[in-house]
């Protein structure tokens, strides 16, 4: 690694730090609902108890199964190393570990997309587009919502290196993390592995393992919601073959990826190109049509934020389109047309500024 590499590292990791430690200036940094009312007092209470797996919480809800709470943070890692220091408030073991998660994702995403030959500043813009996305506004909301994301490109580098007996500890940590999505996780890393190297046996394995590993956790608690038939909403199966065109999973919203419109002119630009073409017309349709959200939720509902699961493939085709430096520009009028709110027009004119003077210079390459 060189030293310019280390250096572009250690800006990822220290920007979502400094972010925090600003915004912890006056307050803290955590919202007082699902934060400080759930996230933060179920935890202290785990801690209170001093059992790492009490059978059940007496003085919750009429002495209630302990893993009715395991998605609160049971058995994750902060939490356990806070049973060590009682004395110390356990918002900050949370919130020191929420940040320092966001801060590797962002170190580990340009070592992935490193590691693939692209150029370093376009995987340090890659990286810089990854911890500015929205989805991390969540680490102060819904901490487990994006604390997978780390494990997820931490697996795909793992791939690549073709060391994949450690993808097992990725499925373990994931599933203390957020056991909700990581059959999500799992789903994508089959569809990475497939098309890097077109053949999914050699994952699978490791990733029976890490279920295996992380049995402690999920199997009673699945037992627990199966046992007690939690309702979910009921879906037409029609509706979801309908294309919505809001892009909520991939641009903006909080409850997505959260990128910006670049992102989506990068999946249509990575249709000219043979490595990235099934994947970037797959990601497309991912993103209009709800069954996708669907399947990837486990049938349960369609809702978009299982597509944060998407950010790091959404990434590797945005680096591979600034490397290739070819602009079609059919595909970009393409992907313009879907883009039918004021924010993304918005979007669109400040992301072709940007397009306009990456290409000036190879305005041979045009197509």
């Amino acid at each position: 690694m060189k030293k310019r590499d280390k250096f572009y590292i250690t800006i990822l990791f220290i920007l979502p730090i400094l972010f925090v430690l600003c915004v912890s200036t006056y307050s803290m940094y955590g919202s007082k609902l699902d934060w400080l009312a759930q996230h933060v007092s179920l935890a202290d209470y785990f801690r209170q108890t001093k059992q790492l797996l009490p059978d059940s919480f007496e003085n919750l809800q009429g002495q209630t199964n302990a893993f009715s709470f395991s998605y609160y943070g049971l058995l994750r890692p902060d939490v356990l190393v806070s049973y060590l220091f009682p004395s110390i408030p356990i918002h900050f073991f949370i919130i020191g570990y929420a940040t320092f998660l966001w801060a590797s994702t962002g170190g580990l995403c340009y070592c992935w997309i490193r590691n693939k030959g692209y150029k370093d500043s376009i995987c340090f813009f890659s990286s810089i587009c990854c911890i500015c996305a929205n989805c991390f506004f969540q680490s102060h909301q819904q901490i487990m919502f994006i604390e997978i994301l780390p494990f997820l490109f931490l697996s795909m580098i793992l791939i690549d290196k073709n060391k994949r007996q450690w993808i097992s500890l990725c499925i373990c940590m994931a599933l203390f993390h957020n056991y909700f999505y990581t059959p999500g996780m799992i789903l994508i890393l089959l569809l990475y592995d497939y098309n890097q190297n077109h053949t999914i046996k050699d994952i699978l394995i490791p990733i029976l393992i890490g279920m295996g590993m992380a049995t402690i956790l999920w199997l009673p608690t699945g037992y627990l919601i199966l046992s007690n038939h939690k309702s979910v909403v009921q879906t037409n199966i029609f509706n979801l073959l309908i294309p919505n065109f809001t892009l909520k999973g991939l641009v903006y919203d909080s409850y997505g990826c959260g990128l910006t419109v670049i992102s989506w002119i990068a999946l249509f630009q990575g249709i000219q190109f043979e490595k990235t073409r099934k994947l970037s017309i797959l990601l497309i349709l991912m993103f209009v049509f709800p069954i996708f959200s669907y399947i990837l939720n486990g049938t349960l509902y369609a809702r978009t934020k299982i597509l944060v699961l998407c950010l790091p493939l959404i990434l590797m085709i945005l680096a591979h389109w600034l490397q290739e430096r070819k602009l079609n520009k059919g595909l970009l009028v393409l992907a313009s047309l879907f883009l039918c709110t004021k924010t993304m027009f918005i979007g669109l004119l400040i992301s072709l500024v940007f397009i306009g003077y990456y290409f000036m210079d190879k305005t041979h390459l045009i197509n």
